[in-house]
């Protein structure tokens, strides 16, 4: 019971400082930032808890894979939050107050739309995946390394790309 109480606090703690340098000064890049966030706070735990709790490395192990695994399924949840998704969007549309319904032609010019594919573009132009030149987008080497980080698992089961 010890281990999970310490290791839920320090998800505690990592979230509220989440939401104290988010309101302060967010990174420029959510997803690292939360990363080195949480890493710190988990290396922070573990040596507390090894010198002030004088836990045995089995158990900084189990609260370490408890800690990552919540960390790991949270960032990816404020991924989801965080950016602008086509099911969120058809969502609010058909939760319109009005109570007006919705076209299938409406809905797809709503997901097509420049700022949806924008919103997109400019976040992996701001982490280095990708450079404009003369109007074409083009990957960095970062980008590609990024692809095939992707593709790895695809290959290796033999699953052929788009599914």
């Amino acid at each position: 019971m010890t281990i999970f109480l310490v290791f839920s606090g320090l998800l505690i703690v990592a979230w509220v400082l989440h939401v104290i340098v988010w309101r302060l000064r967010p990174p420029r890049n959510h997803t690292i930032g939360l990363l080195r966030l949480f890493v710190l706070v988990l290396a922070a735990g573990l040596v507390g808890s090894r010198v002030a709790l004088d836990m045995g490395w089995m158990q900084l192990a189990h609260g370490g894979l408890l800690y990552v695994a919540t960390m790991l399924a949270y960032i990816a949840f404020y991924c989801a939050i965080e950016e602008d998704s086509p099911s969120l969007r058809i969502i609010e549309a058909l939760n319109a107050e009005d109570g007006t319904s919705v076209s299938h032609a409406d809905l797809r010019l709503l997901i097509s739309h420049d700022g949806f594919v924008g919103t997109r573009i400019n976040l992996m132009r701001d982490t280095g995946l990708l450079v404009e030149r003369d109007g074409y987008l083009n990957l960095t080497d970062k980008g590609r390394r990024f692809v095939a980080l992707f593709d790895l698992p695809a290959r290796i089961l033999g699953i052929a790309k788009g599914g």
